[in-house]
């Protein structure tokens, strides 16, 4: 039966009957010195859904672009901002809702699902359990297109929409792998992390994370250098 759940995304079983949310792996001790700046703190960032809406905008030089204050966990805009997709990370289920027309779609995703982005009319999901990426199309209609496999149990994921990359945290092996935002997404890079990579971000080549006890910047130069296969 939990096979059949998993398979099916678990969408129809009652909240009780419900497996828990997929869980990062443990981080393993670091092996290669992680790439980029290093800093001994944690970084001063927040995810949107955890900004207070009604406070007044922060910008910071340099920093990550604002966000949408009515996102919330687990939910991005495609299409121009008009389809609003949430991850269900316990049903195993993508829904996304045409704020125009009200239209509601929900197909499976995958076998234990951890983070969801989007770009252009795709959304993105890292399959922490089925040790993947998987990519969804909205155009003619939701579903599931193509699965990328990341062996590495697939957690973090950032968006570079400006750059039109994926970033995603392979949490069992400290390392992260840069993918191109299309259909047919291939991993392009990779870099050692600090360990325990949790929160992160991406805007115009820059990425940042913070880790368990670190923080971690790459710049436009390690990022958009000669790939590195």
């Amino acid at each position: 039966m939990l096979a059949a759940c998993a398979l099916a995304g678990c969408g129809s079983a009652p909240d009780s009957e419900l497996p828990p949310p997929a869980q990062p792996a443990k981080a393993p001790p670091l092996t290669e010195e992680p790439k980029g700046v290093i800093d001994p703190s944690t970084v001063h960032y927040e995810p949107a859904w955890k900004v207070d809406p009604d406070a007044p905008p922060v910008v910071e030089q340099d920093g990550p672009p604002a966000t949408d204050p009515t996102l919330g966990p687990n939910q991005a805009d495609a299409g121009d901002g008009r389809l609003r997709g949430t991850l269900d990370t316990r049903k195993r289920t993508l829904t996304v809702v045409d704020k125009r027309t009200g239209e509601r779609q929900s197909v499976p995703a995958g076998v234990g699902p951890a983070q969801l982005v989007s770009e252009a009319d795709r959304f993105y999901v890292t399959d922490a359990t089925g040790n993947g990426l998987l990519v969804f199309q909205t155009k003619p209609e939701l579903r599931l297109t193509r699965r990328v496999a990341l062996p590495g149990t697939p957690f973090t994921i950032a968006a570079d929409n400006k750059e039109h990359d994926l970033y995603v945290v392979l949490s069992a092996r400290n390392e992260l792998v840069q993918l191109p935002a299309h259909g047919q997404p291939f991993v392009r890079r990779r870099f050692k992390t600090v360990r325990g990579v949790h929160l992160m971000n991406a805007w115009n080549g820059t990425v940042l994370m913070r880790g368990t006890d670190q923080s971690q910047q790459l710049g436009p130069r390690d990022t958009q250098g000669e790939p590195q296969g």
